[in-house]
């Protein structure tokens, strides 16, 4: 298995690793357990409040434009950046860009699926661009990855259901077990971000919560 399977294959081993035995009451990005983290409910206190659903990361467009409507909405009601509580909802293939260095560096594919089914997309490295800023950036591009967003404030959700993906390929790399596989997986998502048991349920409570619902795709 060389990248990520096509959208169809993703799909159904997402389901199935969800059904193996031992994946059960897994849950949350740092902790183990039989309950989800929804404290970031509480921090949705801003002036504006936005959640993007980011199931695609269309090289890097979808963060982009994202965090330009962040200041768009800012400047249009006179309000500071932190004064919009925004939400970032990865789920498909963008899942992956919550990962952190050790991912890139030991577990990610060289090319994966795009959307399309095509087989080939982006390199590791250009796709890791999305999620940690590489040392020779300026540090002012920061704020276009998930890790920057993380830092500065802003909520990531990852869906947990495209996350099996992720577990997926760790455990081809590391021969071993399901179980095995998503606790390395769950050490190395970026600081700052949280499984949800799906994208769309991250979605749904968002909403309920009062944020405005954007997809951020490019066009």
């Amino acid at each position: 298995m060389t990248g990520f399977p096509t959208r169809r294959g993703f799909l159904w081993s997402a389901a199935g690793l969800a059904l193996l035995p031992g994946t059960k009451g897994f849950a949350g990005s740092k902790v183990l357990d039989s309950e989800w983290d929804l404290s970031w409910l509480a921090r949705l206190n801003g002036s504006a409040r936005v959640v993007f659903d980011i199931p695609d990361l269309a090289g890097g467009a979808a963060i982009s434009r994202a965090v330009r409507t962040i200041d768009e909405v800012a400047e249009l009601l006179g309000v500071t950046r932190n004064d919009v509580a925004a939400v970032f909802v990865l789920r498909g293939f963008a899942v992956e860009s919550a990962m952190g260095p050790v991912y890139w560096r030991d577990y990610a594919p060289p090319t994966a699926g795009l959307p399309e089914d095509r087989p080939l997309g982006a390199s590791a490295l250009e796709r890791s661009l999305q999620s940690i800023l590489p040392p020779d950036a300026p540090i002012s591009m920061a704020r276009y990855t998930i890790e920057g967003i993380a830092k500065a404030g802003g909520i990531v959700l990852v869906c947990d259901r495209a996350f099996q993906a992720i577990v997926q390929r760790v455990q081809v790399v590391e021969g071993s077990s399901v179980v095995a596989a998503r606790l390395i997986g769950i050490r190395n998502l970026l600081a700052g971000t949280s499984l949800m048991p799906s994208g769309l349920s991250a979605l749904v409570l968002a909403q309920r919560a009062g944020c405005s619902l954007i997809t951020a795709e490019a066009r």
